[in-house]
């Protein structure tokens, strides 16, 4: 359910995808798969907002803002469950930035769990030259000093800080290949790690895509990332037995993708 007008833009009512996922995928060279850059930060980036009130601005002169808040905690607890997020964009000609910020608690209101309930800053943007464009961004994700351990985040990190950059290049009207490196870092001795992608994409009709992506993840001796697609389970305590990731992993990916394509 939602609102528009022609000078204040749109206001839409209830679930909605979370605004670092609808835009994340335009700073990504890999488009937001599974190997991407969602990767390195165990899906925080992904997923949808219940009970939330999304604003989306017009457009002035390239640039467009949108916000988002949302509940999901107990009535008359103000701070469980909130989620509060913000996006600035600009787009114009062969040149895009977007800056995000998103603040996810947990139903007691807490920010202790890095991959689950935290703050999120994310800076990016792309160039286009003819048929190649150049990507590149920051995120940093933080946590309270209270922070627990989770099988995520078994040292309890507070702070990761990312960057990448990657390239898309339209080989034919249909065919883009595409490439990008990921380079993750944590405190608290967390160690790093490094997420280096290779893939396809082939257009079959303006809704239908066929796609293909080789991964490869190399991780520091403290470090626990997985190349494989996975999503922190909230509030899954680490195991101290638990088996150290590998140094290094890859994995491959395919499949299509239909998306809806408005008139």
């Amino acid at each position: 359910m939602g609102l528009a007008g022609h000078g204040w833009g749109s206001l839409l009512l209830g679930r909605g995808m979370s605004l670092t996922d609808d835009e994340s995928g335009a700073l990504d060279p890999m488009g937001l798969q599974a190997s991407s850059v969602a990767t390195l930060v165990y899906g925080r980036n992904w997923g949808s907002r219940p009970n939330a009130v999304t604003w989306n601005s017009p457009v002035w002169g390239g640039f467009s803002m949108r916000a988002q808040a949302g509940h999901d905690g107990e009535p008359g607890n103000f701070n469980g469950g909130r989620q509060l997020s913000a996006a600035i964009k600009y787009a114009q000609g062969s040149v895009a930035v977007t800056g995000l910020y998103e603040e996810l608690r947990d139903a007691r209101g807490r920010l202790d769990d890095l991959y689950a309930s935290s703050r999120q800053y994310t800076l990016g943007g792309s160039y286009a030259l003819r048929d190649l464009r150049l990507f590149a961004g920051y995120n940093l994700t933080a946590s309270s000093g209270d922070t627990v351990a989770t099988a995520a985040n078994p040292h309890a990190a507070t702070r990761s800080q990312m960057a990448w950059v990657g390239a898309n290049y339209r080989v034919l009207p249909a065919l883009m290949l595409m490439s990008g490196l990921y380079y993750a870092v944590l405190n608290r001795n967390g160690g790093h790690g490094t997420l280096v992608t290779l893939g396809a994409k082939y257009d079959l009709s303006r809704r239908t895509s066929l796609y293909g992506t080789v991964a490869s993840v190399f991780n520091s001796r403290n470090a626990s990332f997985s190349v494989e697609p996975r999503r922190t389970p909230t509030r899954a305590r680490a195991r101290p037995s638990r088996a150290p990731m590998p140094a290094s992993s890859t994995c491959s990916e395919g499949g299509a993708v239909t998306r809806r394509v408005l008139p």
